[in-house]
């Protein structure tokens, strides 16, 4: 993925974790779209066009990460993700990845 061109919506209720990520992620080059919840991302799906979508697992409204990411790929069904979570993994689902840095963001986003 080519950084200084990709497009990655951060999705995370937290707002300073949020802001973090997104500063982390732009100071890498990359373009950077911010939402709080799950349904807020979608709104931004549909407006534009993503490379990446990096989200928190437990997000409010009623929609966790993983929702997330099936509905946002009915529309976009290249669009990557990368799961991040500030818990250890939930129970059978083994794809997330623990709470993340600028190393482990890179590395992530390299494998998506």
């Amino acid at each position: 993925m080519t950084l200084r061109h990709a497009q990655v919506l951060v999705v995370e209720d937290d707002v300073q974790i949020r802001e973090l990520v997104a500063d982390a992620l732009a100071g890498e080059g990359f373009r950077v779209a911010t939402a709080p919840d799950a349904d807020t991302a979608l709104n931004e799906i549909e407006r534009r066009h993503f490379d990446l979508l990096v989200t928190d697992i437990r997000l409010p409204g009623g929609r966790d990460g993983f929702d997330l990411v099936r509905s946002a790929r009915a529309n976009e069904p290249a669009l990557k993700s990368l799961f991040i979570s500030g818990d250890a993994a939930p129970p059978g689902r083994t794809e997330a990845v623990p709470p993340a840095r600028t190393a482990r963001l890179r590395l992530g986003i390299a494998a998506a």
